[in-house]
């Protein structure tokens, strides 16, 4: 058994949106006949490569026996998360299987999952390693795509010393999962994760006598800016049990300001699309998790970034032209309502969110505690940029007549293209472009990392100039050699840039150059 190198910080790692294993456990499938007739294996439902497929059996938790099917969509096949302004959405449609869509559908409260006692996240290194079974290679070389997530860095910090914590071993390394399907009051309601990853820092503050570094990706900093608050608003605990226990905050990828990009997968009938794939009929799942309001733009911040006042505009004639001129501007909340979105979204905001007193309002709001530098001594920020980044959409409206009823539904307007202004419209889509749009929050003409816009990203600018602050804030932005072509947002986990730069943070100064 390893002995972790005490003279090391202790990390902690978490995960973005969709950036963990789920897995589940049932009877059987549900659809008809079932395939078998009773199991009780565990099964990936997230990230399963044969989602669209009738599975021949139970899919094991087996990296080495995915399935039988020979006709299995892979990493390759899909060209694996491709950034939307390099690939057609309409290159290879794809059709989520009934039984796949059940098991990662959410309940009207928005917490429950089907078969919910066996439907959850693997834990451990496992769980963020590599989203996908590991059925690809690491490095693909037709591609180029690295297919990793945290692994780059793990193996990294594994190298330096660092011991995972992992099979009863009392390692410095942790990696804390998380159902990222579910808002803050899930998470503490049917998991009491912040409670655990409370008490997990403490033993690991107690057992190494260092105070602990916080590494999160992507969402994973609204779920540790939610867990600092939480702290904070403790009476027993406040913001001197932060200072005695973190000893840093290291934010990868933030969505200070959250991300246009969540308005048009909870609005829209639009495929999402990952590389050349275009996976369809997802909406409904997505509305169902209330995690995704966490990531909504925040459009009345004390200081609006994003470069617009408007991240959608619709075209109620659909027989009229798509030019710009005929595409009008709606609200956020508009878009979700044509939706759809009335029961699930907008309820989650207001239930989830609005009667949070740790969060308050997001949907056409300020963003409450959201926007403000979160409560430790050091917050360092690393993120890259100067890839085209979503910041908003154009709809086409229709009305259809589903079981009686006339329903409203959205659809990009594939057809619209426009090169002038401050952004890029292509197929529908509004992009950022770096060194065409002009950026409030520091005057430059970056874009953001493919997922995320660069206002976003770059927020803690804003509370850098905040001389009242006593948080010391570093800000790391790195303009990728392929941003062009893959997206910065998961990338900066993977390159030299992004680890190499948390191994320095870490004060790791003899750290090997890969």
């Amino acid at each position: 058994m390893a002995t972790p190198n005490q003279e090391l910080y202790p990390v902690i790692l978490i995960h973005g949106i969709s950036g963990s294993r789920l897995i589940s456990k049932q009877t059987v499938f549900p659809i008809e006949p079932p395939p078998i007739s009773k199991v009780e294996e565990e099964y990936p439902i997230w990230l399963n490569l044969l989602m669209s497929s009738r599975p021949a059996r139970p899919i094991p938790n087996d990296d080495a026996e995915i399935n039988s099917n020979p006709e299995k969509v892979t990493l390759k096949t899909l060209g694996w998360n491709l950034p939307d302004a390099t690939i057609s959405s309409r290159t290879l449609p794809i059709t989520p299987a009934p039984w796949w869509k059940t098991q990662m559908t959410l309940g009207v409260d928005g917490i429950t999952a089907f078969n919910d006692e066996d439907n959850h996240p693997v834990e451990g290194f496992k769980a963020i390693e590599r989203i996908a079974p590991d059925i690809e290679p690491d490095f693909d070389p037709e591609t180029g795509k690295d297919n990793r997530y945290f692994a780059a860095l793990i193996e990294k910090l594994v190298e330096q010393g660092y011991v995972k914590n992992e099979n009863n071993n009392q390692g410095n390394l942790v990696a804390f999962p998380y159902d990222w399907r579910v808002s803050p009051k899930g998470l503490n309601e049917k998991y009491d994760y912040f409670n655990k990853l409370k008490k997990e820092i403490q033993k690991q503050r107690e057992y190494n006598q260092k105070r602990v570094v916080i590494i999160a990706h992507s969402m994973g900093n609204r779920v540790t800016q939610y867990f600092l608050q939480w702290v904070k608003n403790k009476k027993e605990l406040g913001e001197e049990w932060i200072h005695e226990n973190i000893e840093r905050y290291i934010a990868v990828s933030p969505p200070w300001l959250g991300g246009p990009l969540a308005i048009r997968f909870l609005g829209s009938d639009d495929p999402i699309v990952l590389g050349k794939a275009a996976i369809k009929d997802l909406k409904s799942v997505i509305q169902s998790y209330s995690s995704v309001p966490w990531l909504l733009p925040i459009t009345k911040a004390p200081q609006a970034f994003l470069n617009t006042e408007h991240f959608a505009f619709v075209k109620e004639n659909s027989k009229a032209p798509s030019t710009i001129n005929n595409f009008q501007p709606k609200t956020i909340r508009d878009i979700l309502t044509d939706g759809g979105a009335e029961q699930t979204t907008l309820k989650y905001q207001q239930e989830h969110y609005q009667n949070d007193n740790l969060i308050r309002s997001i949907v056409d709001g300020d963003g409450g505690k959201l926007v403000e530098c979160p409560p430790v001594q050091k917050l360092d920020v690393i993120y890259a940029y100067g890839t085209p980044t979503h910041v908003g959409a154009y709809y086409i409206s229709s009305v259809e007549e589903i079981d009686g009823e006339q329903t409203k539904s959205l659809r990009v307007a594939a057809d619209l293209n426009d090169t002038g202004g401050n952004f890029l419209v292509k197929e529908g889509i509004r992009f950022e472009i770096e060194g065409t749009t002009t950026q409030l929050i520091d005057g430059s003409t970056h874009s953001g990392d493919g997922i995320v816009p660069y206002g976003s990203l770059a927020y803690h600018k804003h509370w850098q100039k905040d001389k009242s602050l006593k948080t010391e804030i570093g800000d790391y932005g790195f303009q990728l050699s392929d941003a062009a072509t893959y997206p910065g947002h998961e990338e900066i986990l993977k390159v030299n840039q992004g680890t190499n730069k948390i191994l320095e943070l870490l004060e790791l100064s003899t750290f090997k150059l890969a």
